[in-house]
Formats: structure tokens, sequence, C-alpha cells
């Protein structure tokens, strides 16, 4: 989680603010490293997305950017998950 300051030299991201969480979710390669990046944002900001989020990272086009570079889309897919059969 770092991008270069001016001279160079990494510096942390601050995925507490906007830019800095637009900066790392843009960097995602596959949707694996997208997910477990989610996963990151949302530790570091209590367990939740941030506020920010949906205007900074969906509305934005950032997702729907990101995931194209993969094949993926930004599409919320529901799926039913099927209830096991009782055994009787």
């Amino acid at each position: 989680m770092t991008e270069q300051n001016n001279q160079g030299e990494p510096k942390p991201l601050d995925l507490k603010s906007a830019e800095g969480v637009k900066s790392f979710m843009a960097g995602s390669s596959s949707e694996a490293e997208w997910n477990n990046r989610c996963d990151q944002v949302k530790a570091v900001n209590g367990g939740d997305y941030p506020k920010f989020w949906f205007p900074t990272i969906m509305l934005s086009g950032v997702a729907k950017k990101t995931s194209a570079t993969w094949g993926g889309t930004d599409e919320i897919k529901i799926t039913a998950i099927p209830k096991p059969l009782k055994s009787e």
C-alpha cells in the first residue's frame, strides 16, 4: 500500500482519505486483488466501507474502469444460495 512521494521514496497510501482509496483501488489488476483491497480498506475504516466509498469508487467510474482492465464488470450480481436438503 505505497506510492511514491516527490523524491521518489515510497509513502503509505491514506486509506482513510478519498484520494488514497481511489488510487489504491485503481491499482487492482484482478478481481481477487480488488476484493483483497476492499477488505484492506474496510479493515482500516473500522470494518466497513468509508462514507465516501460509493461516490468516490462506484459513481465516479473507478470500479467500472478498473474491472474492465481484467475483463470484469462493476455490476452487482445476486446469486441464490440453495437450501440444503432436509435429511429424513
